[in-house]
């Protein structure tokens, strides 16, 4: 079973993400922008981070420099709603 933080600030898209890995027999983790995250990362140790790349306070591209920049390499799936410009 794997830890999977899931970094989403649409409540019910969180919601959904979580069932569908419990549901997979992971264990979920919810945090509502990339702030709630990162205070996450270091307590609970997920094995994979799925993040939106729009969120308030800190989004999904910061979110992964800020992780990368302190050398974890944790795979990192990112969702976007945001159309190709």
């Amino acid at each position: 079973m794997a830890k999977i933080l899931v970094a989403e600030d649409a409540r019910n898209t969180n919601k959904l993400i979580c069932a569908v890995m419990r549901r997979m027999g992971h264990e979920p983790l919810p945090a509502r922008d990339g702030a709630e995250a990162l205070a996450l990362i270091d307590t609970d140790h997920p094995d994979l981070l799925i993040t939106d790349l729009m969120m308030p306070r800190l989004d999904g591209m910061e979110l992964t420099r800020q992780l990368r920049d302190a050398g974890y390499d944790l795979p990192i799936l990112m969702l976007t709603a945001k159309g190709a410009q």
